[in-house]
């Protein structure tokens, strides 16, 4: 169980700058394109 409370505790890896960017940029493309 504590292992699953530190995965619980960290940030989500969607959580990180670079993937919020990311996303973004995705969005940007699809919606530019639609």
């Amino acid at each position: 169980q504590s292992i699953s409370f530190r995965r619980r505790a960290s940030p989500p890896p969607f959580a990180s700058p670079f993937a919020v960017h990311l996303l973004a940029v995705v969005r940007f493309v699809v919606f530019s394109q639609s």
